[in-house]
C-alpha cells in the first residue's frame, strides 16, 4: 500500500524500461492484467494500481473518473515518471 494523493492504493510494479501503466476497469482490480504484466515486464517497468475502492485499495471518498486520473498523475508524479505508456480496460457503457 502507498499514500497517493492522500489516500492508500494498492501498487505493483516489476520490471525494467519505459513506464507502463495498466489500469483496469470498473468493479475490477489490476489482478486482470497479470498474464499479460510478467510478459510485459520483460521490456517496461509495468505499474498496476488497484483504484481507489477496488481490489486492495480502499474508498475514502466520492468515486469518480477524475478521481481515478488524478489518481493516476499523483502516481506518476510520486515516481517522478515525465511520460508512460497505458493499458486499460473499460470503465463501463
Amino acid at each position: 500500500m502507498e499514500k497517493i494523493n492522500g489516500k492508500m492504493l494498492a501498487v505493483e510494479e516489476h520490471g525494467e524500461g519505459d513506464a507502463l501503466i495498466m489500469v483496469h476497469g470498473l468493479g475490477g482490480t489490476s489482478n486482470a492484467f497479470g498474464p499479460q504484466a510478467g510478459v510485459l515486464a520483460r521490456n517496461f517497468t509495468v505499474i498496476r494500481p488497484d483504484l481507489e475502492g477496488s481490489g486492495r485499495s480502499p474508498v475514502k471518498g466520492k468515486l469518480s473518473i477524475a478521481g481515478y486520473v488524478a489518481d493516476i498523475v499523483a502516481l506518476m508524479k510520486a515516481r517522478k515518471i515525465r511520460s508512460a505508456h497505458f493499458v486499460g480496460h473499460s470503465m463501463g457503457t
